[in-house]
């Protein structure tokens, strides 16, 4: 579990696509030095398992970390995206004990969506992304999602034209910390990026749909 919360920013070595390892370099720091082959670690929120840790050959101060990425992954997620240099978000995952400062995060992306705007508003940011017609019913207004790993608040829900792919849009806005935390910052229209949606969301539109007498239409997600 994951809690939404960058620990650190990576950069790619090697992307996932080559060979379905993907390889990161990234600063040692206390997360680095606590975890170890087995863990489960989010990748730009992407739930992945460390497979190899080694150091950096460039870098006495950064730290390797591999991940085998499945075939399904990648079809399902923007990691078949990824692209040497690439800046990615990286967090542990939680503990038992652990203050939960974002929502609950189990890093199995809903959906790999568009970023359809992004647009200065004070000091932080004001990012729309396209929302899937499937998951229309479980993204809601102050609700909780999470882009690329990071826990955020949905601001609004913007109704599209007809001839856009998907009847709505949801908004974000972004304060200065997270901009500057996050790789959210690098974020440009056209770019896809990971959403899982609110877990709790997820489990009442399935108690929903179990229990409705007309099941057939009462979850376009099922």
């Amino acid at each position: 579990m994951f809690g939404g919360l960058i620990t650190k920013q990576a950069q790619v070595l090697i992307p996932a696509a080559i060979n379905q390892k993907l390889v990161i370099e990234l600063d040692v720091c206390s997360m680095t030095e606590s975890t170890n082959i087995g863990d489960s670690i989010a990748i730009n929120g992407v739930c992945l398992t460390v497979t190899e840790i080694s150091e950096s050959s460039s870098d006495v101060n950064k730290v390797n970390w591999s991940f085998v990425v499945s075939p399904e992954t990648l079809s399902c997620t923007t990691l078949n995206e990824f692209f040497k240099g690439q800046i990615i978000n990286v967090e542990a995952c939680i503990m038992v004990n652990s203050r939960i400062g974002g929502h609950l995060l189990s890093g199995h992306v809903d959906s790999a969506i568009k970023v359809l705007s992004s647009v200065a508003e004070g000091d932080g940011l004001r990012i729309r992304f396209e929302l899937p017609d499937s998951l229309r019913s479980l993204v809601a207004v102050k609700g909780s999602v999470a882009i690329d790993g990071v826990s955020l608040t949905v601001a609004s829900i913007i109704s599209l034209n007809t001839a856009s792919p998907t009847k709505e849009a949801f908004e974000v806005a972004l304060i200065p910390h997270t901009i500057k935390e996050t790789n959210i910052k690098f974020l440009k229209p056209g770019m896809k990026v990971n959403l899982e949606i609110d877990m709790w969301a997820r489990y009442a539109a399935r108690y929903a749909f179990v229990n409705s007498s007309d099941n057939t239409e009462a979850l376009a997600y099922e």
